[in-house]
């Protein structure tokens, strides 16, 4: 991620503008929506071009995703026809900006003679035959809006140009200069030699700048080689960043929003500016020549979020006249004490940034851009707290109006909109779209199901969906609900799982440690309804035959010793994963060692002694009994020792109360003793009595901890165990808000803070 701090008056106005030039451009691997390519030949052709076009053709149909056009130029009125072919095609296809079209050519042309050099006529024959002027009809072209790109693979291919495209990038990459011949289809053809680059950078996972691509393909030593060096010019009147070549992806539906794979690393870019920058000159430039593991760019506009914030604050606009002054006075006076807090970290940054602007530049030290970089991570931190506190107190108040506090200018400043829409969701009442309902046979399953060592009924398999890599947890009826019929389920049973289809296929954070849904597939045959997650956001672009996946409980059993660290790690992002679904009145209710998966880009074997998974990157699954907070409960028995070790004495057997959050806190405390002793929770000494009363379980547990945790795992991680454990006692009698706060300070909060997370 790179950020520039602009402080000139219009930066909001910069920050919006860039994210539009640039949306889409970094998580796509393209900066096109649309891509179409018109492929021309002569419908009169005796150099026999048509095999090749086809294979062109096919390549930028099938593995670009490009829509491709096929134009026979006719022998009668061939200028003409073609004219008003081009018109057509930029009136459709080129008046967006975000478009890329590209004219391809390939046949016979010729010059006139020397004074006609550099505008190649194209021809039909060899000898005689109809012909047209290509450089008039170019011309055509100018009004596109997007960029052109036109591919030329002709004799006397390089034409007279002027710099007249004023829209966007227009480059034209031609077979041979003018005056030269080039070889007939085939091996050494332009166009054969063309496939196989295109096809080689592509298959490496590239993308294709034509700049590039007009030296690499007469430098590479590759055989069969060019026989001519291939000629690039651009005809756009500005300088533009080139024009790359990248595939299109299929298009999700509409629920789906595709998250981007996590990041391994960050990057904060100071640039300093002689004059004011726009958003054009500043997108242009990032998009140049960026390298293939960039995934996002923005500019934060950290500066003008604090500063705003702060004017709010100091004018008594914070809560006046905003949906922020119906919170509890509690909520108000966190709020308050952490705007404060961020004044302070601003005035701190005014004063390091006075004393930059006198120092002399040549004078600037390592110790100053630390301390910079220290002040602006302080900010940003201020920043984020207070969005939180905003965040948790319109959440989880029942009296706030959501869609007021969305249309809040106040609000509005924070950015927590998404969160809002989450919990919108979640409450929602409205009928659910049908395009969750996947259609079957557009999936190809790679595996079969395959239960999850450790218990559960959920059952994981992967599989392709729309050239998009695919897990699916199978849930069976029984599951879903004791009342099946020969003819499925109950239609409210049906609802309440597509609700829940809904809830998670909406957009989320990454914190919430759900892969991107994308819908469900209901197969009455099997009497199963599969949940389908995306696998891009962990795999990248690898196919589904080469993922593997593992469970908490199944990496429990395979190896012996787990570091530390990585545990504690693993147990602040489930930690952080639950505060998430709760500050949006979401519970889980099924939180258990083998519901929480890792995926691998690589075999994982029994012998693996190494992990072949990020312990640190778990995924949460088991949502059969996912849901509302405030629904309905489904009271159901169950005595399984196994399935009842991670439930609070509450919901042991037949449960007599509604789920609660601090059930799943509870579980949530069960799954911290295992990562502790790094055992599952069935083979602890209390789980393995003739005789288990549940409330004399927890209290055995929680005695035992005590006792070993600071040695096992620590003070800090013990404390938190027990926590969990106690929660219920923690909070009673607190309001949600409070109750909230008190699980993000004693757990989340103490488990981020442990030395090495």
């Amino acid at each position: 991620m790179a950020s520039t701090e602009l402080r000139d008056a219009s930066e909001e106005d910069i920050i919006n503008d860039f994210k539009q030039q640039t949306r889409g451009f970094w998580s796509l691997h393209s900066r096109y929506e649309r891509v179409t390519v018109l492929l021309l030949s002569w419908m009169e052709d005796d150099l026999g071009v048509a095999a090749e076009i086809d294979r062109l053709q096919s390549l930028f149909d099938r593995d670009f995703h490009y829509h491709t056009e096929r134009y026979e130029i006719p022998s009668e009125n061939p200028g003409a026809e073609l004219a008003n072919r081009l018109t057509q095609f930029v009136k459709s296809h080129s008046l967006s900006e975000r478009t890329l079209s590209i004219i391809y050519y390939g046949g016979h042309a010729s010059n006139a003679g020397n004074e006609a050099a550099g505008y190649p006529s194209w021809r039909a024959r060899l000898v005689g035959g109809p012909s047209t002027d290509w450089f008039g009809l170019q011309l055509h072209l100018v009004n596109a809006k997007g960029d052109v790109l036109v591919l030329l693979d002709c004799c006397h291919a390089a034409t007279k140009s002027y710099r007249s495209f004023v829209n966007g990038q227009f480059e034209i990459l031609a077979a041979s200069s003018s005056g030269s011949r080039v070889p007939k289809p085939g091996r050494l053809s332009f166009t054969s030699i063309l496939i196989r680059e295109l096809r080689t950078q592509l298959n490496a996972g590239k993308d294709i700048p034509i700049r590039w691509l007009g030296n690499h393909l007469w430098n590479n030593m590759a055989q069969p080689a060019l026989t001519e060096s291939p000629q690039y010019f651009t005809l756009a009147s500005h300088d533009l960043p080139t024009i790359r070549l990248a595939p299109l992806y299929a298009p999700l539906p509409t629920e789906f929003a595709r998250v981007n794979q996590l990041p391994s690393s960050f990057a904060l870019l100071s640039v300093s500016f002689t004059e004011n920058p726009t958003a054009r000159q500043i997108a242009d430039w990032l998009k140049s020549y960026p390298p293939n593991i960039v995934r996002e760019v923005n500019i934060e506009g950290l500066i003008l979020k604090a500063q705003l914030i702060k004017g709010l604050n100091d004018k008594g606009e914070l809560f006046k006249g905003s949906v922020l002054g119906g919170l509890t006075k509690s909520t108000q006076n966190e709020i308050l004490d952490r705007v404060l807090a961020l004044s302070h970290a601003w005035k701190t940054s005014e004063v390091l940034a006075q004393k930059l602007r006198a120092a002399d530049s040549t004078s600037t030290t390592q110790i100053t851009e630390h301390l910079q970089a220290e002040t602006l991570d302080n900010l940003r931190t201020k920043l984020t707290d207070v969005s939180e506190s905003i965040e948790h107190g319109l959440l989880l108040d029942p009296n706030v109006d959501l869609l007021t506090a969305r249309k809040d200018q106040v609000v509005a400043a924070f950015e927590v909109e998404k969160i809002i829409s989450l919990r919108q969701r979640l409450l929602s009442t409205s009928s659910i779209a049908d395009s969750l309902d996947l259609p079957r046979r557009q999936i190809t399953w790679s595996s079969h199901p395959r239960r999850i060592k450790g218990g559960g009924l959920s059952r994981l398999r992967t599989g392709m969906f729309q050239n998009h890599s695919i897990v699916a947890e199978v849930l069976r009826y029984d599951v879903l609900s004791t009342d099946t019929t020969s003819d499925g389920l109950p239609p409210s049973v049906l609802q309440q799982f597509r609700k829940m289809v809904a809830q998670l296929c909406h957009p989320k954070d990454v914190n919430f440690h759900i892969l991107p849904g994308l819908g469900y597939v209901h197969e009455r045959s099997s009497k199963t309804l599969s949940l389908i997650f995306e696998l891009s956001v962990v795999s990248g672009e690898v196919s589904a035959q080469a993922i593997s996946f593992t469970s908490l409980s199944e990496d429990m059993a395979r190896r012996k010793r787990v570091a530390l660290g990585d545990r504690i790690q693993l147990a602040a992002s489930l930690a952080q994963a639950l505060e998430s679904f709760h500050k949006v009145g979401w519970v889980h209710k099924s939180l258990r060692s083998e519901n929480i998966v890792f995926f691998s880009s690589r075999k994982i074997s029994e012998d693996d002694k190494l992990s072949a998974v990020d312990p640190t990157h778990p995924w949460l699954f088991g949502f059969e009994y996912s849901r509302p907070e405030d629904a309905d409960t489904a009271l159901q028995s169950d005595f399984s020792v196994d399935s009842n070790a991670y439930r609070h004495p509450e919901r042991w057997g037949k449960p007599l109360v509604k789920f609660e959050k601090y059930h799943d806190v509870y579980s949530l405390g069960i799954i911290l003793s295992e990562l502790a002793y790094w055992k599952p929770v069935k083979e602890f000494p209390e789980m393995k009595q003739k005789q288990i009363d549940p409330e004399k379980v927890k209290i055995a547990l929680i005695e035992r901890i005590v006792q070993d945790g600071p040695h096992v795992c620590g003070q800090s991680f013990t404390d938190c165990i027990v926590s969990c454990l106690r929660f219920k006692e923690m909070i009673e009698g607190m309001p949600a808000f409070e109750a909230h706060k008190i699980f993000k300070s004693a757990i989340v909060g103490c488990l981020s803070s442990i030395n090495g997370v």
